[in-house]
């Protein structure tokens, strides 16, 4: 079986790195951005595990998901 691929796109990388962004100027620190990171992490390996997850569009092979935060 071929390794799944997940792309993020151009609005949800943007809207990361700013998340990123704000906590670290808000909290002076970066230990937030740090558990975000990991929140993420976990996400992306339950969707190489289970693909099916997320909402589907009209693209056979896309799928798209939120973090909900």
């Amino acid at each position: 079986m071929a390794a799944l691929i997940i792309r993020w796109s151009n609005t949800a990388i943007f809207q990361r790195d700013h998340n990123f962004e704000y906590w670290l100027i808000r909290n002076k620190s970066n230990q937030y951005g740090i558990s975000l990171n990991r929140a993420i992490k976990k996400k992306t390996d339950l969707l190489r595990k289970t693909p099916e997850l997320g909402r589907k569009t009209n693209r056979v092979d896309v799928r798209i998901h939120s973090m909900k935060h």
